[in-house]
């Protein structure tokens, strides 16, 4: 019979690994959902989306990536497998850190945050407004956590 404190150890290893369970998974249902409100061409949000976007979100563990690649998807298909790939993981077991969502196409930053309204540089633009992927992924991360 193990003494009480291998019982507190084993405990802390439980709540250790249930906590990383859930930022992780919080996590991955962000990221999801962000990749899902990106504009894509079936999802109708947009009449000039591409698929090249959607397709562009890559997770990272402590770090931003800096990936680009000329991938398309109408879902965002290799986005998705991206942030699949960190289910399971164990990030928080031993240390702390930070899980990263990064989009470096060169007008993310408009599609997310900025939109498209006309300027002078680019008068034909059609004064679209921002889609806020991030924070609606965020909004409903929350909303799902409580």
């Amino acid at each position: 019979m193990g003494s009480f404190a291998d019982s507190v150890l084993a405990n802390i290893a439980t709540m250790k690994k249930e906590v990383n369970d859930q930022i992780v998974d919080t996590f991955i249902y962000a990221a999801k959902q962000t990749i899902q409100y990106s504009p894509s061409p079936s999802n109708s949000i947009s009449d000039w989306a591409t698929g090249h976007l959607i397709d562009q979100w890559y997770p990272a563990h402590n770090s931003y990536s800096s990936e680009l690649t000329t991938s398309k998807s109408d879902r965002g298909t290799n986005s998705m497998t991206r942030v699949d790939a960190f289910k399971g993981m164990n990030f928080f077991l031993k240390t702390d850190g930070e899980l990263t969502l990064t989009n470096n196409v060169d007008y993310a930053v408009l599609a997310d945050r900025e939109g498209w309204n006309p300027t002078e540089e680019h008068p034909n633009w059609k004064g679209k407004q921002a889609y806020y992927m991030v924070d609606l992924g965020i909004k409903d991360a929350k909303a799902k956590v409580g």
